[in-house]
Parts: structure tokens; sequence; C-alpha cells
């Protein structure tokens, strides 16, 4: 039962590092977007791997342990299928930033913004060389704007404003929320899958059609939980440009995104599978 266990997990863990390395270069490719220090750093990636080898193979266990009682066997495979939207949306980019030792810069410029907007989410400033801003948070207490030092230091306030508005949509129209339940929707499925996959190739596992099965799980592992995830959080950002506009105006937001994208060099122009391009921004919010 463990050996099953530990050998489930790690085809788990092979192509959920299959599947993300696979987009990075996509991205990499088609869009031009830049390769992030901690996708391909060995401390990191160690780290990742053997807390999702550890993590997966417990839950293996308990689902195999648990196989003359269905009731609880479904307990496990629920909490199992959560786990993986959860690393993703809340694990994921803290330990990022705890292993690359980033904190917080606080600023009084922003306190004041933030009293005078009347904002209930906190924001805070990455001492990291990024040059963006993301929106966390799935809980009312947990959600944050995480905005990138050099953003901060290279924009105006006006266009600071305008992104953090950006971000502030996102959090306000539930978008972290709503991305985090088609992504437990999906993990579902996919386990689903899994599971089937297992009991479907007990009797082919040392024949050619175990790596060949494991590859099509890649790829439906890659639609599901990345493409079409992807393309609804593409969505969002139309939504969530709607609502800075009608914070900030339309002339100040279009001249926010092309700062962006001057600081970034021309990234926001060339867009990605989750984020549409400059130009269908602008025509967006101008529509």
């Amino acid at each position: 039962m463990l050996k099953e266990s530990l050998i489930s997990s790690l085809q788990l863990v092979l192509i959920f590092y299959l599947v993300k390395y696979t987009i990075v270069l996509i991205n990499r490719l088609l869009y031009k977007m830049p390769i992030k220090k901690y996708q391909f750093n060995l401390k990191f990636t160690i780290i990742e791997f053997g807390f999702l080898f550890v993590t997966f193979s417990f839950f293996f266990y308990l689902i195999n342990y648990s196989h003359e009682n269905n009731y609880l066997r479904l307990i496990f495979i629920v909490l199992f299928t959560s786990f993986i939207p959860s690393y993703q949306f809340i694990i994921e980019r803290p330990l990022t930033y705890f292993l690359q030792n980033k904190v917080y810069i606080k600023n009084e410029e922003l306190d004041s913004f933030i009293k005078r907007s009347n904002i209930n989410c906190k924001i805070r400033i990455i001492n990291a060389e990024v040059t963006n801003a993301y929106a966390s948070g799935i809980l009312p207490f947990t959600k944050t704007v995480l905005v990138g030092k050099k953003m901060f230091e290279k924009f105006e306030n006006e266009d600071l404003e305008s992104i953090i508005y950006h971000e502030m949509g996102h959090l306000k129209l539930n978008h972290i929320w709503k991305l985090y339940l088609i992504n437990l929707f999906f993990s579902m499925t996919f386990i689903v899958i899994i599971y089937y996959r297992q009991r479907l190739m007990a009797n082919f596992e040392n024949t050619v059609f175990a790596p060949l099965s494991i590859f099509i799980i890649g790829c439906i592992f890659g639609l599901l939980l990345y493409y079409i995830p992807g393309k609804v959080q593409s969505k969002f950002e139309f939504e969530a440009d709607k609502y800075a506009v009608e914070k900030v105006g339309i002339e100040n937001y279009k001249h926010a995104l092309l700062s962006l994208d001057k600081i970034s060099n021309g990234r926001v122009a060339k867009g990605g599978i989750t984020h549409p391009t400059l130009e269908k921004r602008l025509k967006n919010i101008s529509a």
C-alpha cells in the first residue's frame, strides 16, 4: 500500500512539473514572456518537489488505506483534490518570496492613499525587482495587493493608483475566489481521471501504454488546470480594467497601461494566456 502510494505520488509530481515547465516554455516561445528566476531555481525546485511528494504520498496513502470505507475514502479524495488549487492560490507565491528572502517595504504615501480611498484590503510593496502588481487572498482577512518595488519606484502616483485599483477590482469582483472554485472543480475531475487510469492500467504498467497514458494525462492536466483557467483569467482582466476605469477615468488608466508596458519592456503589449494584449485591453475600456 505504501509502495503504491509513493509511486502514484511520484507520477503526479512528475506530471505537475512536466506541465508547469511546458507552460513556462510555451509562454516564452509564443508570448516572449520572461522566465522568472525561481521557476528554474534549484533550491526552490528541490524544496517544492519534496513538499509536494510528501503531501501527495500522504494523501494517496490515506485514500488507499480507506478503500473499505467509501465515505471516508470520499472525504480524503475531496481533501486531496482541494489541496492542489489551494497550493497554487495560497501557498506557492508566499513560499516563493519566503525562499528568496523577500520582505515588505512600508511607505507613507501608500498608507495615505489607502486611508484616502477607504480600501478594505492590505497593500504591500515587495522588496524585489518586480515590474507588476498582484492581487492575492481568497478570504476577507487575507486579501492583499502586492506591488513590485521596481514598479513603485518608476511609476507616477496616478499610474500606481490606477494599477492598484485594477488589482482591487480582482478582489472586489471575487475573481480569485472564482478562479479557486474553477480550479477546485477541474482538480476533482483530474483526480477522478487519475483514479480510473490507475485501475485501467493495472495490467499494463510494464508496457508502452504506461508512459503513453502519463503523456495523455499530462495533456488533460494542462487543459483543465492551466489552459481553461487561463482563458477565464483573461476575461477577468477585462473586468478588472473596467473597474479601474470607473475609479480613475479612462485616460488615466490608458496612461497607466502604457507606462506598465514601457517599464515591462513590452510585456503588456504581447499579452499571454492569462492576459489579453494591450491592444485588446485598450479596445475593451473604450467600448
